[in-house]
C-alpha cells in the first residue's frame, strides 16, 4: 500500500510549499457525546448536526475538508448494499458540503475517508467510487479528480489492522506545482 508521503507528495507538494496551515474547522456530526469529546479538545462548543440537512448558508469558509462519510453501504458488517442503501447519501452530502465550501474560496485540499470496498462491486452493480468520481467530477470542475490510496492503519501506528481508502483532491490550479 501507499504511504501517507506518496499522497503529499502526489497531492499536497504546493500546499505545503506555500507554508499553508490549516485556520479553521467545521465539524459536522450527528454523535452528542462525540461533539461534547471533540469540544472539549477544540475549546469550543460543537452543536450536534447531520450532514444531510447542512444548507449552503450553514456553512463557514474552511481551509480543509476532512471527512469520513458512512461506511456501512459497502462494508461487509453494514449488508454493502452500495448505493441502494438510504446510507450512501452521506457520501453525496459531504459532496454537496465541499461544493460549499469551495464557493466560499478558501478549499484547498478534501480528503475523504472510507472502506475500501467502496472501490469495489460485490452485491451491487455500481462500484460506490465510480459514482462518486462521477459526482465529483460533475461538481468539482476546478479540482482535480478524486484519487484513491488504500492505506492499512498499523503502518501510520494506528491501532487499526483493516485497510481504508483515503480520497485526495485539490484545486486545478496547483496541479502545475505537483511533483511526484
Amino acid at each position: 500500500s501507499r504511504g501517507l508521503g506518496d499522497v503529499y507528495k502526489r497531492q499536497g507538494v504546493a500546499i505545503q510549499q506555500s507554508n499553508w496551515t490549516a485556520t479553521t474547522n467545521n465539524i459536522v456530526e450527528v454523535n452528542e457525546n462525540l461533539c461534547h469529546y471533540l469540544g472539549a479538545v477544540l475549546g469550543k462548543a460543537i452543536e450536534p448536526s447531520n450532514i444531510l440537512a447542512i444548507r449552503e448558508e450553514d456553512v463557514e469558509p474552511a481551509d480543509m475538508l476532512f471527512t469520513s462519510p458512512l461506511c456501512q453501504p459497502w462494508a461487509s458488517g453494514g449488508q454493502g448494499k452500495g448505493w441502494r442503501d438510504p446510507r450512501s447519501q452521506t457520501f453525496l452530502a459531504a459532496i454537496r458540503y465541499a461544493q460549499y465550501l469551495d464557493k466560499k474560496g478558501s478549499l484547498k485540499v478534501v480528503v475523504y475517508e472510507n472502506t475500501t470496498r467502496i472501490l469495489s462491486s460485490i452485491q451491487h452493480r455500481e462500484p460506490g467510487f465510480d459514482r462518486i468520481k462521477r459526482e465529483w467530477n460533475e461538481h468539482m470542475e476546478e479540482w482535480t479528480m478524486l484519487e484513491p490510496w488504500d492505506l492499512r492503519g498499523l503502518d501510520f501506528l494506528h491501532p487499526l489492522l483493516r485497510h481504508r481508502c483515503f480520497m485526495v483532491s485539490v484545486p486545478k490550479v496547483f496541479r502545475d506545482v505537483l511533483t511526484v
